[in-house]
């Protein structure tokens, strides 16, 4: 069986409870672009009662305690562009029956988002205010330890060696104004608040999952069977709402991610605004 990763931005926004969301009041948010996206953690259940982990598990990536308490293994991910599968599991080892929900926990999100930023320094362009895209590094994962983050296209490098809860991010973004003569690389790292993350589960009453998690779960539409007896492989479609998932406090109102070497508009969410899985044919 193999699971293709999609990212959808015109998909529905939802909140944890897979229903409808709009942006909250005093917040901005923008559609990421996306460049790569990494899992952790897959599941199949054959119904909406069965609890996280007691369903047939697919894949689980590396942890490690390096940095203290477990934690997935930054340097072991596999960060996969969209459209690529992510991961394959042997079909024969899948109980025989129905199983109508696949749960898969996101660990990784790497894109460019729109920002404006304010330079202050060197003097001649203090307060100069600059437009541009650059790359958020998003940990949406229970925890990550991280040694260094390096990005394609990029030969600065941001030190971490810690564990990073869910809703760590880092940013990077190479600037040039040819008629000021400056060139530079800005970085800058946050994290969200605890727990602002969303992650939908649609059957959070029946099977919920731990707080700060990131496992999405989604219906099978329709379900999945397998009899045992298949001929050839399956192949799982799977897409995730980026409807609007780049979020943050707007606290200017102008609906720009304001930033600058003294800090930026605080990152509120960088949680998957739902998922949905259908079996290719």
């Amino acid at each position: 069986m193999r699971f293709i990763l999609y990212v959808d931005s015109n998909a529905l926004r939802t909140d944890n409870f897979g229903n409808p969301a709009t942006i909250k009041t005093g917040n901005a948010a923008q559609h990421p672009k996306f460049k790569k996206i990494a899992t952790h953690y897959y599941e199949l259940t054959q119904n909406h009662y069965v609890a996280l982990g007691n369903g047939k598990i697919l894949y689980l990536a590396p942890e490690v305690t390096t940095g203290g308490a477990t934690a997935i293994d930054n340097s072991k991910q596999i960060p996969i562009v969209p459209g690529n599968e992510a991961i394959s599991h042997n079909l024969r080892d899948i109980p025989s029956g129905t199983h109508e929900y696949l749960r898969i926990s996101v660990s990784y999100q790497e894109y460019d988002v729109d920002y404006r930023l304010t330079i202050h320094a060197p003097t001649y362009l203090n307060n100069y205010i600059y437009e541009g895209v650059g790359r958020i590094a998003s940990f949406v994962g229970f925890n990550t330890y991280i040694t260094e983050l390096s990005f394609e296209g990029f030969s600065d490098k941001i030190p971490v060696n810690s564990n990073q809860r869910q809703g760590f991010w880092a940013w990077i973004t190479n600037i040039e104004i040819p008629s000021y003569n400056y060139k530079a690389t800005h970085t800058q790292t946050g994290i969200s608040p605890e727990g602002a993350t969303t992650v939908v589960n649609p059957i959070a009453s029946t099977s919920p999952i731990p707080l700060n998690s990131c496992v999405v779960t989604a219906k099978f539409e329709p379900p999945l069977v397998i009899t045992g007896q298949e001929n050839s492989d399956i192949k799982v479609k799977v897409t995730f709402s980026i409807n609007n998932s780049f979020e943050w406090e707007d606290s200017n109102g102008n609906g720009k991610w304001d930033i600058s070497s003294t800090g930026a508009e605080k990152v509120v969410d960088m949680g998957l605004r739902g998922m949905s899985v259908q079996v290719e044919k």
